[in-house]
């Protein structure tokens, strides 16, 4: 076996193993994403349809202008025409159009997908840019291709380079669209990391607002996703109260009607994580604010320790693409986390204040002939038996 055939045989197994896993992905979980994944795959045996399958992907992912769309399909029936109609081999200067129409929207969709991963984070960033890389491999192919037919002295050398830029194709996607539930989770790990370590510092902060805040750019960071929100349960105003800074999520977090629930408190209610890809048609009394929004696929999950209800943890996101199967389980072990860190926030923060009443009535004079030695002791007393007894005593509640 030589060298080239070992690198077709192995491009044309990886891209067998990409189109079973996207199969198997679709069949679990129907996603548009994921049938179009589908559909890439056997896009891979049919050629000049790449281009625009992968139009087609990168919209579900970030979003493509309709009008590239129409041009890729205009492109990809006048090659399918050229391809039928006109008997082989193809004239030079049409081959040349061909091969610009193919590595163009190669290029324009490596392009769109590395601009998104700048912008996003955690394993999102790193899925679009395995994309990005594989769409620049696919388009390096093609164009190995051209070379050949203007130099086909070299033909040796451009068909190596070829088939190394179709496996190296084959490598990024399956990372990219069908990554493997371990490398997802290392992934994942550095962000998840940072969180904990983070965790512990957060009480320095003071302000119970700018705590929850923190928490939510590194749980979004975690979990890949455009937006997350956490809700605090106040028992003052009876429901879930919100930090978030985005005044369009309010809508779509707590109804104005009491007797219809949001998706995210009656995950509060049922104690239930929930996960859906169509918010507006899950809770179609709301759809209008999730749509606002920008919340298509909204997970959450219930923020609890013990039977205290403390919350809920909440991600949403314009696409469900930016979701995995596994994320749900990945935001429950986040939202223990953030319960943990936000119970010892609240104890360090009511300590504190304890401490600072307690200077303040030090400095205060004597009143009623009481000797200013027995008033300290006095409200030293008081002070240590309001005080934290446990740095993380959530079981008690807020």
């Amino acid at each position: 076996m030589t060298a080239d055939q070992l690198l077709q045989w192995l491009t044309q197994a990886l891209f067998v193993g990409v189109f079973c896993a996207a199969v198997v992905g679709a069949v679990r979980r129907p996603l548009r994403a994921n049938v179009d994944g589908v559909t890439n795959a056997v896009g891979a045996a049919l050629g000049m349809a790449l281009p625009y399958l992968l139009l087609r992907l990168l919209d579900d992912f970030v979003g493509v202008p309709s009008a590239v769309l129409r041009l890729a399909e205009v492109g990809l029936a006048a090659t399918v025409i050229v391809l039928v109609a006109i008997e082989q081999p193809l004239p030079g200067w049409l081959t040349v159009l061909i091969v610009a129409y193919f590595f163009g929207f190669e290029l324009y969709a490596a392009v769109r997908f590395l601009s998104s991963a700048r912008h996003s984070s955690g394993v999102t960033r790193r899925r679009l840019q395995a994309v990005a890389v594989g769409s620049g491999f696919l388009g390096l192919a093609v164009l190995m291709v051209a070379l050949l037919l203007l130099a086909p002295s070299l033909a040796g050398l451009w068909t190596s380079l070829a088939l190394v830029a179709e496996l190296g194709s084959g490598i990024s996607y399956a990372l990219g669209f069908a990554p493997p539930t371990l490398l997802r989770r290392a992934w994942q790990e550095p962000e998840v990391r940072a969180l904990f370590k983070s965790a512990a510092g957060l009480p320095q902060l003071g302000d119970i607002g700018d705590i929850v805040r923190t928490l939510e750019g590194g749980v979004a960071a975690a979990l890949g996703a455009p937006h997350t929100v956490i809700g605090l349960w106040d028992d003052a105003g009876q429901g879930l109260r919100f930090y978030a800074s985005d005044p369009n999520s309010s809508a779509m977090l707590v109804s104005e009607r009491s007797d219809r629930d949001t998706i995210v408190t009656s995950v509060f209610a049922t104690q239930q994580p929930i996960f859906t890809v169509n918010a507006p048609r899950t809770d179609a009394a709301h759809a209008e604010a999730y749509r606002s929004a920008g919340a298509r696929a909204v997970l959450a999950v219930p923020i609890t320790v013990g039977e205290t209800r403390l919350g809920v943890l909440a991600a949403y996101g314009p696409r469900a693409s930016v979701f995995a199967e596994d994320d749900l389980e990945l935001a429950q072990i986040l939202a223990n986390q953030v319960a943990l860190a936000l119970g010892y926030a609240r104890e360090l923060i009511e300590r504190q204040r304890v401490e600072a009443e307690m200077a303040e009535r030090r400095r205060a004079p004597p009143r009623g002939g009481a000797r200013a030695g027995d008033g300290r002791g006095h409200y030293s007393a008081a002070a240590a038996r309001s005080a934290p007894k446990r740095a993380w005593p959530l079981s008690r509640g807020w």
